[in-house]
């Protein structure tokens, strides 16, 4: 995805960040971005569901990406129902 922006959310200094002050994270990073890892940052879904709300016809806008199955996927159908396609990669 050579045309998205990345951002590590094992990195301490991007996960505090996303944690202290979410809305100026999202805006730090012009969509569209990959939050890999987003497991780390779970409170960051109620945003992203914001922004997606706001911009209903700009699809494709935020790749979530996590290596664990860590409660996440029930995050993300409460907090992007309707918004979201999950899929599953192989190592």
């Amino acid at each position: 995805m050579p045309d998205y922006a990345y951002v590590n959310l094992e990195s301490p200094d991007d996960r505090l960040f996303a944690t202290e002050d979410p809305r100026s994270f999202l805006k730090r990073y012009a969509t569209p971005v990959v939050f890999d890892e987003i497991q780390r940052v779970p409170q960051l879904l109620s945003y992203i569901q914001v922004e997606a709300d706001e911009h209903p016809q700009e699809t494709g806008r935020y790749i979530l990406t996590e290596s664990q199955q860590m409660d996440l996927r029930s995050a993300v159908s409460q907090s992007l129902g309707g918004r979201t396609a999950l899929l599953r990669l192989l190592p």
